[in-house]
């Protein structure tokens, strides 16, 4: 089984019906970065490195070659690598996808081979690239699955976490190839005799029965530690009215999240992670967030400005963005869309014009920036958006990837210092 006819489309949709193939989907020793990591690290690179001017033509490429991934498991590695950049495409990237379609010219003949056979054995292989993405040094998870002689499952993703070792890496993969197989055997069980049975006292003894029993007792001895589910359910049915100043209309699982974030905000943690996925809203629903908390007029009371403690940020009533900086005019664009004219007063801290009057910052509702301004400030102990209490700070994309390099003060403080820092320890 393979998609032959489909391959020589998108080759010849391409023009590169003339290429020569390529020998490998990649090029050895190949890493590609995004524009914000080039910005953080000063590794700018080739100066032709650009950003692509239209991310469409790139987007709808790395669509097509997902759904070449059905049978061709030779290509899953590097599709999953040019997957995430689709936000932001440089030109390395859109070679490199280019250089995947040459590949695969020369091998359009590839795909599944179902041999007919008796054998009803689950086989896996697992393997992994260990700090494989430059970025964020996680590494990267690699396993196939068979039934019999058949593929019938295969996967290559980042792991969730980064791993201190090779040795660790290699076995959070075996424990992802697992969860995998379990739920393989889940879908499977019924339908043919298959052999995951291991021997104990003697009697062959189903594994995924032994694991069961193991996760089975468990949940009995920490039940206690959870929320009922009935509970949890009923307040996620719970949905929050949007705020007038928002013109377009929430969705139904957007007014859960504003509830549940409303209530969040009202307890000690008063923290709020939302991570749907990609094309979900939720630049509106942090919008939202912020536009139902200043009519609810809890977010913030003009009082706070006139007399604070002089051992207390000033606060203002602005929310601090920080974004990647593709991600600036999304942010803007998106306020000026979706709310209503004049509501919202937008300044954008970024470049080298940007606004160092502190006291200005007070006029603005959002006040938008960018990781690497913040980066850059920090290394220069400039510290205008850090003397500040914030409203709302959200931190929107590539947290995980973002790190400041923080400079020690090694000078002795003089007596006001320590004055102020002694009246900070008795309050």
């Amino acid at each position: 089984m393979n998609q032959r006819k489909y391959a020589l489309g998108l080759v010849s949709e391409l023009g590169l019906t003339g290429c020569r193939p390529a020998s490998t989907p990649l090029e050895f020793n190949h890493k590609l970065t995004s524009t914000e990591f080039d910005e953080c690290t000063g590794k700018v690179g080739n100066t032709e490195d650009t950003l692509l001017g239209d991310f469409v033509n790139y987007q709808r490429l790395i669509g097509r070659l997902f759904y070449l991934t059905m049978t061709r498991l030779d290509i899953a590695f590097m599709v999953q690598v040019l997957s995430q950049f689709m936000h932001s495409p440089k030109t390395s990237h859109m070679e490199a996808s280019i250089r995947v379609v040459k590949y695969i010219k020369g091998t359009v003949g590839l795909g599944l081979f179902m041999p007919s056979s008796k054998s009803s054995e689950l086989t896996s292989y697992c393997d992994s690239d260990w700090a494989a993405c430059v970025e964020s040094r996680r590494s990267v998870t690699g396993y196939v699955v068979k039934f019999g002689s058949v593929v019938i499952s295969w996967k290559a993703k980042k792991q969730n976490t980064v791993s201190r070792s090779s040795a660790e890496a290699d076995l959070t993969s075996m424990a992802t190839t697992v969860v995998e197989i379990v739920w393989l055997k889940a879908q499977v069980r019924g339908v043919s005799n298959i052999d995951l049975t291991t021997e104990e006292g003697g009697d062959h003894v189903f594994v995924w029965q032994i694991w069961e029993e193991e996760n089975n007792r468990w949940m009995e001895e920490n039940h206690t530690l959870y929320l009922d589910h009935f509970i949890h359910n009923e307040f996620m049915s719970k949905i929050a009215e949007q705020p007038s100043n928002l013109i377009i209309p929430l969705l139904r699982y957007q007014k859960e999240w504003l509830a549940w974030a409303l209530n969040q905000e009202e307890s000690t943690a008063r923290d709020d992670i939302l991570a749907d996925d990609m094309g979900m809203g939720k630049t509106i629903q942090a919008m939202a967030l912020v536009l139902v908390k200043r009519e609810m007029g809890q977010a913030f009371s003009d009082s706070n400005l006139l007399s604070p403690s002089p051992y207390m940020l000033p606060p203002v009533k602005g929310t601090l963005v920080i974004c990647p900086v593709v991600a600036l005019i999304q942010w803007v664009s998106e306020i000026d869309r979706f709310t209503t004219v004049g509501s919202n007063k937008v300044l954008v801290y970024h470049g080298a014009k940007r606004e160092k009057d502190m006291d200005k910052f007070a006029e603005y509702d959002f006040v938008i920036t960018t990781y690497s301004t913040i980066e850059t400030e920090n290394r220069k102990n400039i510290m205008i958006l850090h003397s500040m209490k914030w409203n709302h700070i959200i931190l929107d994309e590539h947290v995980t990837d973002f790190c400041i390099l923080v400079t020690l003060r090694t000078d002795s403080l003089d007596a006001n210092e320590e004055d102020y820092y002694i009246s900070l320890r008795e309050e």
